[in-house]
């Protein structure tokens, strides 16, 4: 088990202990579907807006997703910014306020990109297109430079997948992990 699927499995627990507690009629399994997480608060540069993504379950597709929301700090409804199939998160405002820059694993590849979303108009474009997709990321204070993090490709861009891989050699004691598979020696920088 990951880690962060760990850490979600450990807040539902307690989280549901919590809901039976004060429920007093128990918990029924369809209702794990029914909890959300929230994270990534970010306040905008004014201070007058947060900007968070929230998780959700699909049952159906027996998967998470995350999407990007709004709140003014002083109060008042939140607003949802992103509603796809796709998780959006860690959201970083653009120092005028603006733009919204976030991860999502919403492109072509399905890999994780750096998004920019225009707030007045809802406009999105992906910014970055690395191979393995980006781990983290940053914006310089004028919104006009990236600090990336990503991992080295497996093979050169376009190079087709071998017939026949190379054996797995591994020199660690920990050579898989659950949701990304056996770990080598490539290098995220």
């Amino acid at each position: 088990m990951s880690t962060r699927a760990f850490k979600v499995a450990m807040v539902m627990a307690f989280s549901l202990h919590a809901i039976a507690a004060v429920a007093g009629s128990g918990l029924l399994p369809e209702d794990l579907s029914k909890l959300q997480s929230v994270s990534d608060p970010v306040f905008s540069p004014d201070g007058r807006q947060l900007a968070y993504s929230v998780e959700t379950t699909d049952s159906d597709r027996d998967e998470f997703s995350q999407d990007l929301w709004t709140v003014a700090f002083a109060g008042g409804p939140p607003k949802q910014l992103t509603a796809t199939p796709y998780s959006e998160w860690q959201p970083r405002y653009a120092e005028n306020g603006s733009a919204l820059f976030y991860l999502s694993d919403g492109g072509e590849q399905g890999s994780v990109q750096v998004w920019r979303m225009h707030l007045a108009s809802g406009q999105t474009r992906q910014l970055t297109d690395f191979p393995e997709g980006v781990l983290d990321f940053d914006v310089r204070a004028d919104g006009k430079a990236l600090a990336v993090i990503a991992k080295d490709p497996e093979r050169a861009a376009g190079a087709p997948e071998p017939r026949h891989p190379k054996p797995v050699v591994t020199t660690r004691f920990q050579f898989k992990e659950d949701y990304t598979g056996y770990l080598d020696a490539r290098r995220s920088h």
